[in-house]
């Protein structure tokens, strides 16, 4: 899925963001793959930055086992992103380090070989924020009077699995 985030860090293990929907949050590094910068301009470019982080073809070819920074003028930097912040983009090159003002780059596509699996099963899927900050990827969510009904979207989930019932909260 796609999530819009006011602000952003990354360190070699985890991208920690602020989202107006669900506050704080952090992500392993192979659940993410991609980070869009440039969402100004006109509509076909934004298109562009989110079907390169999107297809699956974006993250082959020659760089497949890299990082790939495109800037704002379509230049391409490949390495391995050491961190994010609001300095910008450290990126280890094979030239050497290098680092990218957040300005000037358009989208980041992380290495795939690092990626965690797709889903088997993709569809729509609801974030489910618990009080504990754990979130419960759902393919449904109904309410059900004084409850609320979930249907957990698993990749390995029976397809006659009962639907969770969580209590609502005060």
């Amino acid at each position: 899925g796609i999530l819009a985030v006011e602000s952003f860090t990354t360190d070699a293990e985890f991208l920690q963001c602020a989202s107006p929907s669900l506050g704080a949050r952090k992500f392993a590094l192979p659940q993410v793959r991609g980070i869009i910068f440039a969402t100004t301009g006109s509509h076909a470019a934004r298109q562009r930055c989110f079907d390169a982080v999107l297809r699956d073809d974006a993250r082959g070819g020659a760089h497949a086992d890299r990082d790939r920074l495109v800037t704002t003028g379509d230049d391409e930097l490949t390495g391995t992103v050491t961190s994010i912040d609001f300095r910008g983009i450290a990126l280890e090159t094979s030239l050497g380090p290098v680092v990218m003002e957040l300005a000037k780059a358009a989208y980041l596509v992380f290495n795939p070989a690092l990626a965690a699996p797709a889903p088997k099963n993709p569809g729509v899927r609801t974030l489910v924020g618990l009080h504990d900050g754990s979130l419960l990827a759902c393919s449904a969510v109904a309410e059900d009077g004084d409850r609320v009904q979930l249907k957990l979207a698993h990749a390995e989930e029976p397809a006659d699995a009962p639907p969770w019932h969580v209590g609502r909260s005060q």
